[in-house]
Parts: C-alpha cells; structure tokens; sequence
C-alpha cells in the first residue's frame, strides 16, 4: 500500500512541515530532527511507500568529507513515485543534492531565491511549503512545459527549468 507523503530531513524539512500543516492540514507524516545531518536522516526513514516525499538534507554536513556518498546512500532508501528536494543555501552542498536528485529524475526547489537571515534557515517557510503543497498535491505535471491547464502553472515568481528533472526555483 503506498502512503500519501513524508518530510524527511533536518530543520529545514521540520519548518516547512510546520507551514505546511498550517496551509493543508495533517495530511503528512514528519520525521525531522533540527541538526539532523544526513547518516541520521537515512538512519531515520521509515522505509515505507509514498506518493511524495520532501527531503531537506545537506545543510548541517556541508562541509563534511563524503556528502554526496551519503546522499547517494539516503536516496537508495527511498521509495516513493516523486522524490523532491529541498536544495540547501550552501552552494556546494546543493549542487551535491541536485546532482543526486537528477541521477534519481527527482525534482527540486532551490531554496536560493527565499530569503534567509542565517543563510541556513528561510525567513518564511510559507513559500517552501506552498512549494511542496504545489507537488504533493498533484498540481505539478510531469512535463511542465506542457501544462495547459492554469492551475497546472507554478505560482507567481516561480520559474521551472526544464531537463531530465523538474526544477522549481523562485525568482
């Protein structure tokens, strides 16, 4: 039997629950632990089958030798029809995370364009959950480049970038 969705991951997963349990109600399981480095996120999953999950990883094990191996250890625990990842503001570490969410055709959102005050943490969590509420939900397409339907669109000041995997990125 597949569950609905997971937010899996660090602080940044744990905010963004948070919004978006205030946006859509309880409809997703959380298991998130601020400081959370990736060997305990992977440790951590509950290894069931989901429609969606949101992972936030990266953000705490940056600067650690070894973060795209680890990467690349939690996504293999992973079973779910859409993997979408919350791409750290550490440039190193989310080009790490978008190298292993391509290799995967799992999609992600930069959190690049969101405002942060510790360039760890967004200001708001609003626009990440209504990021993720934007997939779970189904409203995000496959291709989005051939969306025809409005409410198929991403929001305004999101622009997705097209290739192997769908990119959600604010402007």
């Amino acid at each position: 039997m597949m569950l609905g969705c997971l937010l899996l991951g660090d602080s940044i997963a744990d905010g963004t629950a948070l919004a978006l349990r205030a946006i859509a109600g309880d409809r997703c399981a959380i298991v998130a632990k601020r400081g959370a480095a990736t060997d305990w996120i992977a440790s951590a999953n509950p290894k069931g089958q989901y429609d969606t999950v949101v992972l936030s990883s990266g953000s705490n094990d940056a600067e650690v030798p070894g973060l795209e191996e680890r990467l690349i250890g939690l996504r293999a625990g992973i079973v779910a029809r859409q993997v979408v990842w919350l791409l750290p503001y550490n440039r190193r570490a989310a080009e790490l995370v978008r190298r292993v969410a391509v290799t995967h055709c799992d999609r992600w959102v930069d959190l690049i364009g969101v405002p942060t005050t510790d360039g760890v943490h967004p200001r708001s969590y609003l626009p990440v959950a209504l990021a993720a509420e934007w997939f779970i939900s189904g409203t995000a397409k496959s291709d989005p480049a051939s969306a025809t339907e409005a409410r198929s669109s991403p929001p305004p000041n999101w622009v997705i970038s097209q290739g192997p995997s769908s990119v959600l990125v604010f402007k």
